[in-house]
């Protein structure tokens, strides 16, 4: 293509103005056949096409849409991009791709100045999440390996802790407050997460890993054995926690799927349903080891004879 053909070049080869070879070049329709006809038939005998950052700017839109991931190596986002792609795509859109989080390469601002388009303060470039609510910088992540490494620490203290605390006051007991600080913590956690500041993503590792969830794990193995009798002890507790497990998977598509209509608020409401689900599961269950059992037991032997009270038919 000649460099110097304009668009005047081509309304003059045409026959036509300036204006009405602008207008059928960008589609508009309020042109006739025969000038739509003469129009392009001079701008392909000329080789002319349309210089698409100009037309941008004119209309003040850019036909472009910036897609903001959290990490475009995750596969899950991957998938993503390339369905915004294909949808942008098909409105002739093009679309622009861009990391929210990781360390940004040196010189990264200075290859920001050589899109003046994009910069320009007339033109509209429309801009979408992969998450809402997600803010788009990386903040808060240095606490997460700091988080989760000492809420790792603090949980195996506390597991043995709620194991031992559960001989003292009961298996049930134990295990409702930590169900009901699970329900009442959902939201406090997900509105700390959304600040970003490291020190609240520690505490929410701390709290979330290292106490309710430590406090439930400690109690379980324990209390989800001796609800069964000793001939079906291990199948039981085990059907429990694996029917548990493969119903929990589908958990992270649930709330991302919940993200998306609802924002944080969507799998924030998912986690206090499951606690309550958890509460409710433990108003149901009766006691197996409460103090007042522990009271009646004689002082020598107290898990044997705890165990015969429990299943007399042993």
């Amino acid at each position: 293509m000649d460099a110097t053909v304009t668009l005047k070049d081509v309304a003059a080869r045409a026959g036509v103005s300036v204006g009405t070879a602008s207008r059928v070049l960008s589609g508009h329709s309020a042109t006739s056949p025969a000038a739509r006809e003469r129009v392009r038939a001079a701008a392909t005998e000329l080789g002319y096409r349309v210089n698409a950052r100009a037309q941008a700017l004119r209309s003040v839109r850019s036909h472009a849409v910036g897609l903001l991931v959290s990490d475009v190596r995750n596969p899950f986002f991957a998938d993503i991009a390339h369905g915004a792609e294909q949808t942008a795509l098909a409105s002739s859109y093009v679309t622009l791709l861009a990391n929210a989080t990781g360390r940004k390469p040196p010189g990264h601002r200075a290859r920001q100045h050589r899109l003046p388009a994009l910069r320009h303060p007339r033109l509209r470039l429309g801009l979408a999440a992969a998450l809402p609510g997600q803010r788009p910088a990386d903040r808060g992540r240095s606490g997460d390996p700091a988080g989760v490494v000492t809420a790792s620490l603090l949980a195996t203290a506390t597991t043995v802790l709620s194991g031992a605390l559960t001989d003292r006051v009961g298996r049930r007991t134990v295990y409702l407050v930590a169900c009901v600080l699970a329900a009442v913590f959902g939201f406090p956690m997900y509105l700390m997460a959304n600040t970003g500041a490291p020190v609240l993503i520690v505490l929410i590792f701390l709290i979330g890993i290292g106490v309710i969830h430590a406090a439930l794990t400690g109690t379980q193995a324990a209390w989800f054995a001796e609800l069964f009798t000793t001939a079906t002890r291990t199948s039981g507790a085990s059907l429990g926690y694996q029917t548990a497990a493969s119903v929990a998977g589908f958990a992270p598509f649930l709330a991302v799927l919940l993200a998306e209509s609802f924002g944080w608020a969507g799998p924030a409401g998912l986690y206090v349903c499951i606690a309550l689900v958890g509460l409710l599961g433990v108003l149901s269950t009766r006691e197996t080891w409460s103090p007042e059992r522990r009271a009646v037991l004689p002082a020598g032997q107290p898990r044997r004879a705890a165990d015969r009270e429990r299943h007399p038919s042993r």
